[in-house]
């Protein structure tokens, strides 16, 4: 988990089975004793070599996921608000649907949950066009396919 120190500390301290707080360190070695007994993996950086290895690597599957994700969105005519060389999200708007929200009602009736652009306004009575796509879902032919039958 990665957010500033005085929150998780705030959280942590408000939190009942922490009457007088807790360290950063105490927590995470308390979440992983947690994470063991449950039987979930667990690893370690063993080097900053590695480490970084790690980032390179996730950040090149990141690239790659982008790229298909682009490809798939120009393949609807799409506007992709801002391209971006490695992003977790695309904002795009399909030429057919001018209103996002409508959009994600016809792609959940297809069993595909898809966040609309007013979900992340501050007016979200106004209406958008775009949507946040997420490059991962892009890559799967079922999202791709919904898209497409609600697109033609």
């Amino acid at each position: 988990m990665c957010t500033p120190f005085a929150l998780i500390h705030s959280l942590a301290e408000n939190y009942l089975g922490f009457p007088t707080g807790v360290s950063g360190h105490e927590l995470a070695g308390n979440a992983f004793v947690q994470a063991v007994k449950f039987g979930a993996a667990t690893g370690q950086i063993r080097s900053p070599q590695s480490g970084r290895r790690h980032t390179n690597q996730l950040q090149d599957k990141l690239r790659r996921a982008t790229e298909t994700a682009k490809r798939a969105l120009k393949k609807l005519d799409a506007h992709i608000f801002k391209e971006s060389d490695q992003s977790m999200y695309l904002w795009a708007a399909l030429p057919e649907w001018p209103d996002s929200l409508k959009l994600a009602k016809a792609m959940l009736e297809r069993g595909v949950t898809l966040a609309p652009g007013a979900v992340f306004s501050p007016t979200p009575d106004q209406v958008s066009a775009y949507c946040r796509f997420n490059v991962a879902y892009l890559a799967d032919e079922r999202f791709v396919n919904a898209l497409r039958a609600v697109s033609a």
